[in-house]
C-alpha cells in the first residue's frame, strides 16, 4: 500500500485540488485506502482525470485496485489457511 502511495505522489502530487489528493504521504495513504475499500474511487478518478485532462489517472486507479485487492485477498487466504492448520493440529493432539 505504501508503494502505490509513493507512486501516486510521484505521478499526481500538487496536480489536483480535490480533498483526497497525493500532496503528502498521509493524504496519499488515505487515498489509496479509499481505493482499496472501493469508497468513491470513481469520483476520485474522475476528479483527477478532469484536473489533469488525461486518461492516465484512471489507468493508475484501476491497476491499483486490481493488484492491491489481489494482494489483500492472498493475505486473507494465507491467514485463513494458517488458522485451519492450527485448529487441525490442536484436534490431532487431543
Amino acid at each position: 500500500m505504501s508503494v502505490t502511495s509513493l507512486l501516486g505522489m510521484e505521478l499526481f502530487a500538487y496536480k489536483s485540488s480535490y480533498r483526497y489528493n497525493y500532496d503528502d504521504f498521509l493524504k496519499a495513504m488515505l487515498s489509496v485506502f479509499l481505493l482499496l475499500t472501493n469508497e468513491a474511487w470513481n469520483t476520485i478518478a474522475y476528479k483527477f482525470m478532469h484536473d489533469m485532462d488525461s486518461v492516465y489517472p484512471a489507468i493508475y486507479f484501476v491497476i491499483v485496485i486490481i493488484f492491491e485487492n489481489f494482494i489483500l485477498l492472498k493475505l486473507f487466504i494465507a491467514i485463513l489457511i494458517n488458522n485451519f492448520h492450527e485448529a487441525n493440529e490442536e484436534n490431532s493432539q487431543s
